[in-house]
């Protein structure tokens, strides 16, 4: 690897207006220049200062010995809770938009059936017709900054907590390391840190699932009164069966873990 593909590339995101986020904008300079060469690693942008490795540990670190001198026992998911509250709130506010239009949708659909009972004016079904046009378009517009800033936010809280753990290794005496293994120490820095990550994506559908599921049952009552209680039973009886499905995964993922701890243990007594 030569010394030309480490030139810094400043990204244009940090400077980037609300709109050009919204739609993704400020990445076209890179794919025009895409359409007239092949891109090389110097021509993609560097990483956002506030994504990097060493900026997201230290604030970690500060907040880790805050936490331990405010608690008698310190917790790493209250102070990664705390650490990007605010950020993940207003993140959220995207998702809980865009899943209170896909429950409009539905509506507007039943609504728009009535003009083939000859109920309704053809205008009157455009009408309807183009605000469902309109509503997947907000949910599309919606969907893909709240990805993103969900990936960003996950990959800070990740990377900021291999920093973490990466220091603790440094700071701790031989004898400490030789009570743990090579292989939990890869479980905490790969398995546990993806867990994190994908965490912060699936957050709000913990807020979200509950409302929809109320509002969704509300809607089907008025639309076909107590029927709807025999799909609902049904629904009902899925949950104990995904809940023992989960279990068995979850069992035999743990051993596989211990299997995969065990492989690279001897691994590591083998090259040393």
């Amino acid at each position: 690897m030569n010394e030309q593909e480490f030139v810094h590339n400043p990204s244009p995101l940090p400077e980037t207006g609300f709109f050009s986020k919204l739609t993704f904008s400020w990445i076209n300079p890179l794919l025009k220049l895409g359409r007239k060469k092949q891109l090389q690693l110097s021509d993609l942008y560097s990483p956002v200062y506030d994504d990097e490795a060493e900026k997201i540990t230290e604030e970690l670190e500060k907040e880790w010995i805050n936490e331990q001198k405010t608690h008698s026992e310190p917790s790493l998911a209250r102070v990664l809770m705390r650490w990007y509250r605010r950020k993940a709130i207003i993140n959220a506010l995207f998702i809980i938009f865009q899943e209170i239009i896909k429950i409009i949708q539905p509506l507007f659909i039943s609504i728009i059936l009535r003009y083939f009972n000859g109920t309704m004016e053809i205008t009157e079904a455009l009408i309807y017709a183009g605000v469902i046009s309109v509503c997947s378009i907000i949910v599309g517009i919606l969907h893909h900054p709240y990805y993103l800033n969900a990936c960003r936010y996950g990959m800070r809280l990740r990377v900021a907590s291999s920093g973490l753990i990466y220091k603790k290794i440094l700071r701790l005496s031989l004898k400490t390391l030789d009570s743990k293994s090579a292989g939990d120490i890869i479980n905490l820095l790969s398995t546990d840190g993806t867990r994190i990550e994908y965490g912060i994506y699936y957050l709000p559908y913990l807020i979200t699932g509950p409302i929809q599921m109320v509002i969704v049952i509300v809607i089907i009552y008025l639309e076909v009164g107590f029927t709807f209680l025999a799909g609902l039973l049904l629904l009902a009886l899925i949950v104990p069966a995904k809940a023992f499905i989960v279990r068995q995964f979850n069992k035999y993922r743990s051993k596989n873990c211990q299997k995969s701890d065990e492989r690279v243990t001897v691994l590591t007594e083998i090259l040393n």
